[in-house]
């Protein structure tokens, strides 16, 4: 049975940030958020929200700062625990006491948190490539290549990254995203790319706050 997926929905959440969010199958239905990671957005789970739909209400929202949803200006909203709010906040604009959460890198980070500061509303719990926080502290505290593979979160936090990103018609980021081990260069169509390249254009600002 094929599931379609709603997009352009959007929930206001009590906190005022507003966030955007793609989904499959019906309401009511025990909830499955996604939560994607860097450069990303929702469509990272394009191809995986129908699997869920049959048995699921599955909701990929855009996270603060990303695509179609709230931006703040200030760096200081990009911490965890606000990302996390949204997540309460969500899961409860929906309709919802809990939800089973997967996360992919910062959703990763963000879907640990949830956990952790809020389990009664985790009913389930999938990471994708994020370390358990208190293993990344310790494997970044004392492990030398730990170390070197996180080298890329100081780079990201130079000043000019942004701009450094966006140059040549964001080819750093095409090249990131086709590098990826998902499913390689078939994974990453033409179309597909310029959809990518269009929420890149919206700003990257929010994404790199993080």
């Amino acid at each position: 049975m094929r599931h379609d997926i709603a997009v352009g929905q959007f929930a206001q959440l009590g906190n005022g940030i507003r966030l955007h969010y793609a989904s499959a199958g019906t309401p009511g239905r025990p909830l499955v958020l996604f939560l994607h990671g860097f450069p990303e957005y929702w469509g990272a789970w394009e191809q995986i929200l129908p699997y869920f739909a049959g048995d699921y209400f599955a909701v990929a929202p855009d996270l603060r700062g990303y695509n179609l949803s709230s931006a703040p200006r200030d760096v200081a909203a990009y911490r965890l625990r606000s990302v996390v709010e949204d997540l309460d906040l969500l899961i409860r604009e929906l309709g919802y006491q809990h939800a089973v959460v997967f996360g992919h890198d910062w959703g990763g980070s963000a879907a640990w948190r949830m956990a952790s500061a809020h389990p009664e509303r985790v009913r389930g719990l999938g990471i994708l490539n994020a370390p358990h926080p208190n293993a990344l502290a310790r494997e970044l505290s004392r492990n030398p290549a730990q170390q070197a593979a996180s080298r890329h979160i100081t780079w990201l936090r130079s000043p000019d990254m942004e701009d450094a990103l966006a140059a040549d018609d964001f080819a750093r980021l095409k090249h990131w995203l086709r590098s990826m081990p998902r499913a390689g260069h078939a994974w990453v169509s033409a179309e597909r790319l310029q959809r990518y390249v269009e929420v890149w254009r919206r700003g990257l600002t929010g994404a790199l706050n993080y």
